[in-house]
């Protein structure tokens, strides 16, 4: 009986320790698709990065997130956040580029390299079976970790 615990918790240790961890994340290459999303200016907010990045922010808004009408039992109308792993990820990255270029540690070239491919990711692989990349993104709790989890991100 000792015998299959040990091996359990061996099995327990091996599988939530970095053994599990994937080189890289693949999804299909939806890109093509942002022909077809149309964009209402009047909603689009300026953007530290300039309005390419601005137009790319609210893409990836309008398309992970919607409102719900309220009920009479709860009168309000509610924003509801499909995939909000990967959507707040973003978010934090958004605030930590912004505070990484204030500071001078980041140049304003490479914080809109990084953060447009991120938002062309987030756009690209929300049709996607995203929950192993999903469950990553949960445990990184800081926006380095998000940073890099994003950077091994591969559109095919």
């Amino acid at each position: 009986m000792s015998r299959y615990l040990f091996l359990g918790v061996f099995l327990l240790l091996v599988c939530s320790s970095g053994f599990s961890q994937v080189d890289s994340f693949r999804f299909s290459n939806h890109l093509a698709d942002t022909g077809s999303f149309e964009y209402d200016y009047n909603f689009v907010d300026e953007h530290y990065l300039g309005d390419d990045i601005a137009l790319k922010m609210y893409r990836v808004k309008e398309t992970y997130t919607y409102i719900e009408a309220g009920t009479p039992s709860s009168p309000g109308d509610k924003t509801q956040v499909k995939k909000p792993a990967i959507y707040y990820a973003i978010k934090k990255l958004n605030t930590y580029y912004k505070k990484q270029l204030k500071k001078g540690e980041v140049d304003r070239a490479e914080a809109y390299e990084k953060l447009a491919r991120y938002l062309d990711i987030a756009y690209s692989i929300y049709n996607d079976d995203t929950a192993m990349f999903e469950d990553e993104l949960r445990s990184a709790k800081k926006a380095p970790e998000i940073d890099e989890l994003f950077a091994r991100v591969v559109l095919e």
